[in-house]
């Protein structure tokens, strides 16, 4: 009787639940159906352990092959690492509570994602999936400054590491050109791989709903996200199209983002766009897709976004894309303007939409042979 294979899941941060956790649990569902008994390790500091399963499954689709080989769910909740340390030292505590558990266990597997290559333990006698993707750039300039000297041990201490290691048994994947693009430049000695992240085309693919005069920017309702310059884009258009087009927030809203929400009702306000501009929060599944099946153009407005679901998403329900020129959506989904249009600046931005209220011809059959390039069965194919 063969021995019985062992694997560990390390998902980032289950409060999140995002596309780093996406990549991991569907990977774990291919892992699952080759006979693995798997272990999860997480960070949740608002999910309670007994709710990680069926919070997987409202996210990303139930998976019950995947279930029935959770062994043992491992938790960091300690409320001192969610108050004051930052997301890329919880990963470095989440990572060596890997190695502890590893050392305990004996994985043959070990798959997890990261926004960064971090200190690799060596996982003696496993094979390491390693998916990378790197987070898009926050904040103003003075931000940013304060924030690289606030990480400047942790990238030092991660440099050292890395002059030392090259490891054989890790192969790193990329979620996307554009951030395989930036490794390979920081770090020339490892050979990445490509394989972009699975989308549920089914669900959301068109089929023939009648199109309205309506443009959606749907994605989590979050500062990184960007929200706002919908707003301010709208701000900007003529009284035709204001009366002629809806304009639609929708997306996910979790309590810590209440705040960022407050203040776009407010900026709708004060730009007098109350009968403009609707935002709507955390709607059901069934009543999002009616949305992005009935809307004609998907606005994307966060900058270096590596590879979102949700201009795919949109797409695969016929929409046309129109994307900030940077990241996964301009690089791998729109091609660089193959498959949309780009926006560099607030005035741009507010210019496309406006040209495309009194132009453009809604493309739905396109769109959607784009978005079955990024299919489930696709990902699949490639992590088999």
């Amino acid at each position: 009787m063969s021995e019985e294979k062992k694997a560990l899941l390390v998902l980032p941060d289950m409060d999140i639940c995002g596309g780093g956790e996406r990549v991991s649990y569907k990977t774990g569902q291919k892992i699952a159906e080759r006979e693995y008994n798997i272990d999860i390790l997480t960070n949740a500091f608002e999910t309670p352990e007994g709710e990680i399963l069926d919070k997987l499954d409202d996210a990303f689709g139930a998976n019950e092959k995947f279930k029935q080989s959770i062994n043992e769910i491992e938790v960091i909740s300690d409320s001192k690492v969610k108050k004051f340390v930052r997301a890329k030292y919880k990963e470095s505590i989440q990572w060596r509570k890997a190695s502890k558990m590893h050392d305990e266990n004996s994985y043959d597997l070990i798959v997890t994602h990261y926004s960064n290559i971090h200190f690799m333990p060596e996982f003696e006698d496993a094979e390491v999936m390693y998916f990378i993707g790197p987070g898009p750039k926050l904040g103003s300039t003075k931000l940013r400054a304060i924030l690289k000297l606030y990480q400047t041990p942790y990238w030092t201490a991660n440099k050292v590491t890395q002059l030392k290691k090259e490891p054989e048994n890790y192969t790193f994947i990329s979620v996307s050109e554009f951030s395989k693009r930036i490794f390979e430049e920081r770090f020339p000695k490892i050979d990445f791989r490509k394989i972009n992240p699975p989308v549920d085309i089914e669900s959301f693919q068109y089929n023939g709903e009648e199109k309205e005069n309506k443009i959606v920017n749907f994605s989590r309702i979050s500062p990184d996200k960007a929200n706002h310059r919908f707003i301010e884009a709208a701000s900007k258009l003529d009284e035709e199209a204001k009366q002629n087009w809806e304009f639609k927030i929708i997306g996910k809203l979790r309590g810590k983002e209440q705040n960022y929400y407050e203040k776009l009702k407010k900026k709708i306000k004060k730009n007098e766009l109350e009968n403009v501009v609707e935002i709507r929060k955390n709607v059901t599944f069934d009543d999002l897709k009616h949305e992005l099946k009935t809307s004609k153009l998907y606005v994307h407005t966060a900058v270096d976004d590596t590879m979102p679901s949700t201009p795919i998403e949109a797409m695969a329900s016929g929409n046309d894309i129109l994307v900030h020129k940077s990241g996964g959506p301009w690089i791998d989904v729109a091609q660089e303007g193959k498959y949309g249009q780009s926006w560099t600046d607030i005035a741009e931005l507010a210019e496309k939409i406006q040209e495309y209220t009194q132009v453009k011809e809604n493309s739905p059959e396109e769109n959607i042979e784009r978005a079955k390039k990024f299919s489930e069965q696709k990902f699949n194919k490639e992590v088999k």
